[in-house]
């Protein structure tokens, strides 16, 4: 889709016109089902001078009355249902506390006991019910509080993404499947003030991702992404996370000065594996603007 922004003759002719055109992108947000607040990125990718533009569409989807099945359509036991059964929170702030509620409901005929199973959680995560009762027709939350002060044992050196599970118990019969919590732990930038975050770093990064397109399997696949520090403080990676052990990732430094760049160094392990390959790094640093980005290596592994 295009928009004409201007129209200029072409010389010695009255029939032939040249048109200055200008892309349209257009993003869709699909609201069904999702209400609340929402903000969605996509990125942009050209052979532009500025090779990457993200682009963010923000609002907030106003509810339309639903029954307790659409509002709640993931069923447990015994007439319990649930929003989901995985909770994403997105950006968890290390050095807080956070609270998030998942819905529950019942609806069967007669009343459920709800309890909570947490065996599979670290110390830093509780999972509290509001009501142990829930009566037919009856709505209540679960409540999920992530203490990331660094007080628990063995926090202190968590970042980046992660998974918790716990497991309901539905009048007294534990639930074999779990409930995850998902969310990716951070720098705490709330206490910034705003000459402070004038003053931040800032990471931009050579491209998102690299398509290596057909290649055979067996050699390994090595890909370098540049990430420059374009603000006025030293920019700092506080940590990588890998999505699995087929890459493996290096960087030439960790503390990044205003103006400099440093390299990440991603190597891709094709044995054994055939048809698409896309694996990657998440990388945490101290931009409060973008303190998460995931880089990615894709390709076609062929025989």
């Amino acid at each position: 889709m295009y928009e004409s922004v201007g129209r200029k003759p072409l010389e010695g002719s009255r029939k032939s016109h040249m048109f200055q055109m200008s892309p349209l992108i257009t993003v869709v947000y699909d609201p069904e089902k999702r209400p609340g607040s929402f903000a969605r990125t996509a990125t942009v990718f050209s052979n532009a001078e500025r090779s990457t533009v993200s682009l963010t569409i923000t609002g907030n989807v106003i509810a339309a009355p639903g029954s307790l099945q659409d509002d709640y359509p993931f069923y447990v036991d015994r007439g319990l249902r649930i929003q989901d059964r995985t909770l994403s929170v997105g950006q968890v702030p290390r050095g807080r506390i956070s609270t998030y509620t998942l819905g529950m409901a019942n609806g069967g005929n007669s009343a459920v006991e709800v309890g909570i199973d947490p065996d599979m959680l670290p110390s830093y995560v509780t999972v509290k019910q509001r009501n142990t009762t829930i009566n037919p027709g009856g709505r209540t939350e679960l409540q999920i509080t992530i203490d990331a002060t660094g007080s628990a044992s063995g926090f202190d050196s968590l970042w980046g993404k992660r998974t918790w599970k716990f497991l309901l118990t539905v009048s007294g019969e534990r639930q074999p499947d779990p409930i995850e919590v998902r969310g990716t732990l951070v720098e705490d930038f709330s206490t910034l003030t705003p000459a402070e975050r004038a003053a931040a770093p800032e990471a931009q990064y050579s491209t998102y991702f690299y398509h290596f397109s057909e290649q055979k399997a067996g050699p390994e696949l090595v890909y370098r992404f540049a990430i420059t520090n374009t603000g006025s403080s030293d920019l700092i990676i506080r940590y990588l996370g890998l999505t699995s052990e087929r890459i493996k990732v290096a960087v030439d430094r960790s503390t990044i000065s205003p103006d400099q760049a440093a390299t990440l160094t991603l190597t891709l392990s094709t044995k054994g594996h055939y048809g698409r390959l896309s694996e990657g790094v998440t990388v945490i640093t101290n931009d409060p603007a973008n303190p998460v980005r995931d880089l990615w290596l894709m390709a076609e592994i062929v025989r």
